[in-house]
């Protein structure tokens, strides 16, 4: 039995060096998935983020901010209607 998972398969949590065991880095590149010879450039785990985040675009860019920042207008039912970084007054998006 074969102990290779397809990436469907991954969990949050799981070690993504699994995928570098099973392929190798040189297998990923030559497929032509990835340009670079780190394949996993900005690589968040999905279950790390526990709050709010809140970003702004700069040059095709997201700049990540920290929500302590960020002064926040919220509706009725705590949803976020606008986002402002309190530093710059810029409007930011959250993500």
């Amino acid at each position: 039995m074969s102990n290779i998972l397809s990436i469907s398969d991954l969990k949050p949590g799981m070690v993504i060096v699994r995928i570098t065991q099973q392929n190798g880095p040189v297998k990923i590149r030559k497929s032509g998935l990835v340009s670079s010879d780190e394949p996993f450039k900005h690589l968040l785990c999905q279950g790390m983020v526990l709050a709010e985040s809140f970003y702004k675009e700069e040059d095709g860019r997201k700049e990540w901010l920290s929500p302590l920042d960020i002064d926040i207008e919220r509706d009725n039912k705590g949803r976020t209607i606008k986002a402002v970084e309190r530093n710059t007054g810029e409007e930011v998006q959250s993500g």
